[in-house]
């Protein structure tokens, strides 16, 4: 059995991380902010020398693999919080942390509470809400919070996005992952101003009705979708980039669609691509591997790493080209 305490650059507490959880641009800018990201572990360093170090170095954006959260009590100058574990630890402790901005949840399984109202100046969340431990944390999460403006959920058992946009009015980007129960958009009129960036996979939406009101949304995405038209999306003024993976019936409902300018997209059942052609904006696409070789702009994944369009799409999805594939 190997020691607890191995040697390592963990072991003398926390360390300085290059990357920045490599997510979203919202929470790499939290963590520039907060003078970038360090990396702590209970396996290498006991709490003592984890709290001692953060404070030594000013910490206040902490990557924590750890088993117990009681150090937290000792860290509430942390603003950005990244847990990531195999472990279950009791998420209670993290209701220390006042000046949290953003909260990341990584586990292989919810155990304890998390208090959103415990963190008002909480800016952007993403937890999971799979379980046991998902199930007893719903009923917090779905109370929302008046300030964040970043959110990532996980295995949501929902039928629509009305809880969420009722207790979440402040919203800029919203993104799901796994909501097998969830068919309709429902009444997200809260959202109509401020919400720049709906992402949702394995959504299995019978409908996009409810999208048409969200003026100023920018970015939208649906994975396994099984609508019978996209034509709400065409009465979606500020769209600029789109991704529909799964069943896409026909695109002529978006045909002259003005402000489009990278879309994400499945062959459409009917086998017309024309009216990509009448997209004035469009730039480029990906999906070379489902719409072949008639495409009237190039696939970014034909262009080269440097081109600034690849730079724009992580910039509006949040998710790097090589996660779209």
């Amino acid at each position: 059995m190997p020691p607890r305490f191995p040697h390592g650059p963990l072991a003398a507490g926390v360390v300085q991380v290059e990357d920045e959880i490599g997510t979203d641009p919202a929470l790499e800018a939290l963590i520039r902010d907060a003078g970038g990201l360090w990396q702590a572990g209970d396996y290498y360093a006991d709490s003592a020398t984890i709290v001692e170090t953060a404070h030594l170095n000013g910490v206040r954006a902490l990557r924590l693999d750890a088993r117990d959260l009681l150090l937290l009590r000792d860290l509430p100058e942390l603003e950005i919080l990244h847990l990531r574990s195999d472990g279950r630890p009791v998420l209670d402790p993290v209701a220390t942390l006042p000046n949290l901005r953003g909260l990341i949840v990584e586990l292989s399984a919810l155990r304890g509470t998390i208090r959103l109202e415990a963190h008002p100046r909480l800016e952007l969340l993403k937890m999971p809400l799979s379980g046991r431990g998902g199930r007893e944390n719903l009923s917090g999460v779905l109370h929302g919070h008046p300030a964040v403006r970043h959110l990532r959920l996980g295995e949501v058992p929902l039928t629509s996005l009305d809880a969420l946009a009722a207790g979440f009015p402040a919203l800029r980007t919203l993104h799901i992952h796994g909501a097998e129960r969830m068919r309709s958009v429902g009444a997200v009129e809260a959202w109509a101003d401020a919400l720049d960036r709906l992402w949702l996979t394995w959504a299995p939406l019978r409908s996009f009705d409810g999208l048409e009101v969200l003026r100023s949304l920018r970015c939208f995405g649906s994975t396994f979708s099984r609508v019978r038209t996209i034509a709400p999306l065409a009465h979606l003024p500020a769209l600029r980039t789109l991704s529909i993976l799964g069943t896409l019936p026909s695109l002529v409902p978006l045909a002259g669609k003005a402000g489009l300018r990278i879309a994400r997209l499945t062959m459409p059942d009917d086998g017309d691509l024309d009216p990509l052609g009448s997209w004035p904006d469009l730039v480029a696409l990906v999906g070379r591997r489902w719409l072949g070789d008639r495409a009237p702009v190039p696939y970014l994944e034909d262009l080269p790493a440097t081109d600034p369009r690849r730079k724009e799409w992580f910039d509006a999805t949040g998710t790097p080209l090589l996660l779209a594939p």
